[in-house]
């Protein structure tokens, strides 16, 4: 509708702006009637006054956005109902004066303003209903929730959270899975009362409960009483699907930011997998709240100014302790000029979603550095680079562009559970059948079976590092990392062992003939120009 100057779309999730671009006589002092012509005279425009060229339209899903928005929405439609029935009145007002003989036209004008009223009053009521309840389970919702809270005093909050819900939605369908949601919700509705507590429902999967006057021990017990009741909870759906269903509860208690802290405390309770945690009692959450803000800014101005750069660790053969070929490591170079190894900041850049610009910045330096020289090398890939779409084809590009694809390595970690992901082995026949090879890195660590280690085809096991730092003092180390090596070699398949740290270690290995050696006894990691001067100039490198 070209008419309208500005439109609002709102779903569920997310809010939609979306505003017509038109040409006005501004645009004309610049841009005449004259045609207009760019891109060296390929193209003309001509522009006319009042011509639509386009739209503009911002999208987005900010909940606080959309939540102020909504009321913002439900202000203006209370001003504009007030305004109608102002008017209303005062239009009848004069009319009455003028008609105030009539008794029955003044009597049926009372009667239909009395009807107007009535049903300006009836919308209101549901347009605030609507604004301040959940559509699917008709709880008051997170608006209400924020209006409960605001000026209130000994409140605590509880913040109830399905575990995977997202399995239910995807193995029984989300039809069953909004059944779980309203039968979940009953059984809270009813625990709420026993306990005095308010219900509310917030997004997707979450619950809140607000108590009022309650001792930190009560609310414990309470919650944990929540937690034994719900062992017995089964949904019995329309599709005689029995689910059950099991949750995570993070609360916070008589602060002025309940629901932040207790939504700080969920997220620290399912990420260390405990039931229930309390704030104040999740080892000072704020704090790592604020580090994880630090290093986002870190990552952000890193990548940047160019600060992400790949250091390179030499891997050695265990025979003839010639260097075998490279791993690609990442770091990023602080202000300082230091460099910081992704263990400080890889899992906050997968949270901050600034993880995939990572693993693109070192596969693309690391293949432009490697690319002149004949040497291998591997790169570390996690389960979330494979599932990227973007990061996937990115890779395939870069192979495909690579004058020697099969000097390239794809470290995977087994710690991922690479066994649970069909993905994986879809990424392993693309760039096997453009001539990479394929390491498990961290062998050992996991939970894969050695027919799965067979399924996926590989060329390299990286035994884990925890298994060779200890093969000097632990005899169960000894024996589970002789047992791998064996395996491998009965399959023909390579082995390495990493974080080498002393010459004991160094020894045993090499007693034990595993393929290739690597650890900072042998070599640490270094920038392009040592590794250059070091190990690439020569066509052998000796200990």
């Amino acid at each position: 509708n070209e008419k309208a100057p500005f439109y609002f779309t709102q779903n569920r999730d997310k809010y939609t702006y979306i505003a017509p671009l038109r040409v006005d006589n501004a645009c004309i002092q610049c841009h005449t009637k004259n045609n207009f012509s760019f891109n060296e005279g390929k193209t003309s425009w001509k522009y006319e006054e009042g011509s639509v060229l386009g739209v503009l339209s911002i999208e987005g899903s900010n909940p606080i956005v959309k939540e102020t928005l909504l009321l913002q929405y439900f202000y203006e439609m209370f001003f504009y109902t007030l305004s109608g029935i102002g008017l209303f009145v005062v239009v009848a007002l004069v009319i009455k004066r003028t008609y105030s003989k009539d008794e029955d036209y003044r009597k049926n004008l009372e009667k239909e303003v009395k009807t107007q009223e009535s049903t300006l009053e009836e919308q209101s009521k549901q347009l605030h209903f609507q604004l301040h309840h959940d559509s699917l389970t008709l709880l008051p919702n997170r608006n209400q929730l924020i209006v409960d809270l605001a000026g209130s005093k000994e409140l605590s909050l509880a913040l109830v959270n399905i575990d995977d819900f997202k399995h239910i939605n995807d193995l029984y369908g989300q039809d069953a899975g909004d059944e779980v949601i309203i039968a979940f919700g009953e059984f809270l509705k009813t625990f709420s009362k026993e306990h005095n507590a308010k219900l509310y429902k917030l997004h997707a999967d979450e619950f809140a409960l607000v108590f009022k006057n309650i001792s930190t021990l009560n609310l414990k017990n309470a919650m944990l009483d929540l937690l034994e009741e719900l062992r017995q909870f089964i949904v019995l759906t329309d599709d005689d699907y029995d689910i059950g269903v099991t949750a995570t509860i993070g609360a916070a208690r008589e602060d002025n930011f309940l629901l932040t802290h207790a939504d700080m405390a969920l997220k620290r309770a399912k990420k260390n997998k405990i039931s229930y945690l309390l704030y104040g009692e999740a080892m000072e959450i704020k704090k790592e709240y604020e580090n994880n803000i630090k290093w986002t800014k870190r990552i952000k101005r890193a990548i940047k100014d160019d600060q992400i750069v790949p250091y390179y660790q030499a891997i050695f053969n265990s025979q003839d302790r010639s260097m075998a070929h490279l791993e690609v490591l990442m770091r990023l170079i602080d202000e300082n000029g230091d460099a910081i190894s992704p263990v400080y900041f890889l899992d906050i850049a997968k949270k901050s979603k600034l993880y995939p610009k990572l693993t693109r910045t070192i596969i693309s330096k690391s293949m432009q550095e490697l690319s002149s020289y004949d040497v291998e090398f591997s790169l570390n890939i996690s389960i979330m680079d494979i599932v990227n779409q973007k990061t996937l084809e990115f890779i395939l590009d870069q192979i495909d562009s690579f004058p020697n694809p099969n000097r390239i390595t794809f470290e995977i970690l087994e710690s991922e559970g690479i066994e649970n992901y069909k993905e994986v082995f879809d990424f392993v026949s693309q760039v096997k059948a453009r001539g990479c090879k394929i390491a498990i890195d961290d062998f050992g660590s996991g939970y894969s079976s050695f027919a799965h280690i067979l399924n996926l085809n590989v060329d390299l096991l990286k035994i884990d590092g925890s298994l060779v730092h200890n093969i000097d003092t632990s005899k169960n180390a000894h024996i589970t990392t002789q047992a791998i090596i064996s395996f491998a070699k009965a399959l023909n398949i390579k082995t390495c062992a990493e974080y080498v740290h002393s010459k004991e270690v160094y020894e045993i290995l090499c007693d034990m003939k595993v393929d290739f050696l690597q650890g900072f006894y042998l070599a640490k990691p270094l920038p392009f120009k040592d590794i250059k001067s070091q190990f690439l100039l020569n066509a052998k490198a000796y200990l």
